[in-house]
């Protein structure tokens, strides 16, 4: 209300006392406002306060403005950063802020497009640490990188040129017959995995923040232990024989390993037959056999890598040429997972080398009678690219019909040979005893 005498005087007493009311009841919901601010305040403050307390408790720690503080940011980290900067604008904002519904809010419904209602939990850092951690775990995929990454489905790798033919020209100033340099490709096709962890809302929201990091763990231990089976084991047969993993009957069909590629054994033992050898007790000679079947290959040992599994690693280790880690020294971190050499080719044991049948490959039926033998790998590193069109990601899924969140993780991958009936890659399979 203006305080002009002059105005004042014009009003009616009507007016002026309509006036006095309006103002009065302004100053009474500007107090109200006031009154309730100091109460969110107080609250948000205190909820604060537990959060701090609880992620103390928990050991978590806080990231600092580098980028490599923000890489080493755990899930229960980010979500505490979270809530303390949406503390600090609500304080000046929004004076209806609760935090603890917030909270409440995230045990409920967790989704990926929502900020504190799921965001937190599989922000871009986290899955981009995720998937750099799976392949750090990752044994045989590290042996073919740099990965290629895939801008679409499918992208053609071209092979280079082919040989330029030299001739004794006819005499002094003659020529010869031109080359026409050969062009080939070969094409990745990237193909999807998935798997899925179920969170049932019986689950308190300091529950969940507590499994998330034991869910992050088992999800990048069996991401790159399945990485390194495809890449090994990949095999699209599905009829009732014939499958190098399920060699007497047909795979159930959503098997892992029928991703869409044959893998490096498929490669050497079926498609290429000629590139394996049946072994038998495990002798020094038989590395000198697979290094002859890769003929011109073999001759850079530092692009070459032996891979078995533990069965045929325990021969191997008691044979006189094998070097293991210690006399190795500083080149026993040439490749993640490597545990000796043999003729200074470095040595990778892999867990999905299990033992097999005596054809190399496994038989369903009695596997503790028929799979007894050992296999053995030799192949040429830069003969093989994997494809990356979706590195691993992790989305969430809400079902209130069965009260529950679903952690979805996906990654699309391929894989391919350069040639497709080269002699890079070469399998001894039938190892029974150290000769």
């Amino acid at each position: 209300m203006e305080n002009d005498p002059k105005n004042t005087e014009e009003l009616t007493p009507e007016q002026q006392l309509a006036a006095l009311r309006t103002e009065h009841d302004a100053m009474k919901q500007q107090l109200a406002d006031t009154e309730l601010r100091n109460k969110v305040t107080t609250f948000t403050g205190e909820a604060f306060d537990q959060i701090v307390k609880n992620a103390a408790e928990r050991h978590m720690k806080f990231p600092g403005s580098s980028p490599a503080a923000l890489d080493d940011m755990t899930p229960e980290d980010m979500l505490v950063g979270k809530h303390i900067m949406d503390d600090r604008i609500a304080r000046g904002i929004d004076a209806g802020y609760k935090l603890q519904d917030r909270l409440d809010a995230a045990k409920r419904t967790m989704t990926t497009d929502d900020a504190a209602i799921g965001a937190e939990l599989v922000d871009s850092p986290m899955l981009a640490k995720l998937w750099e951690d799976l392949k750090l775990k990752a044994k045989v995929a590290n042996l073919f990188t740099p990965h290629v990454n895939m801008p679409g489905k499918t992208l053609d790798l071209p092979l280079g040129l082919g040989d330029v033919n030299f001739y004794k020209p006819g005499g002094e100033g003659q020529s010869v017959a031109a080359t026409n340099l050969a062009t080939a490709k070969r094409t990745l096709t990237a193909y999807p995995l998935k798997c899925q962890v179920d969170i049932s809302d019986e689950l308190d929201q300091d529950s969940i923040i507590a499994i998330l990091p034991q869910i992050r763990a088992a999800l990048t231990r069996r991401g790159a232990e399945v990485l390194d089976k495809v890449i090994l084991k990949g095999d699209t047969e599905a009829g009732a024989t014939g499958n190098i993993n399920s060699d007497d009957a047909a795979p159930g069909g959503t098997e892992d390993y029928l991703l869409g590629f044959d893998g490096l054994i498929k490669y050497a033992l079926v498609t290429n037959s000629g590139q394996s050898s049946d072994l038998g007790a495990l002798a020094v000679t038989d590395f000198g056999t697979l290094m002859g079947l890769l003929q011109k290959y073999a001759v850079d040992f530092s692009r070459l890598a032996w891979i078995s599994g533990w069965y045929t690693y325990l021969f191997a280790v008691t044979l006189a040429d094998f070097r293991t880690v210690d006399k190795l020294g500083a080149k026993a971190t040439l490749l993640t997972g490597q545990t000796g050499a043999v003729y200074n080719i470095p040595y990778i044991v892999s867990g999905e080398m299990e033992k097999v049948d005596d054809d190399g490959k496994y038989t369903t039926t009695s596997p503790s009678t028929n799979d007894t033998d050992g296999r053995l790998l030799l192949v040429h590193r830069d003969m093989w690219r994997i494809g990356v069109r979706k590195p691993f990601r992790l989305a969430t899924e809400r079902s209130e019909a069965k009260g529950q969140t679903s952690l979805v993780g996906t990654m699309r991958i391929a894989l391919n040979s350069y040639d497709a009936a080269g002699v890079h890659t070469a399998i001894g399979y039938n190892i029974t005893t150290p000769a």
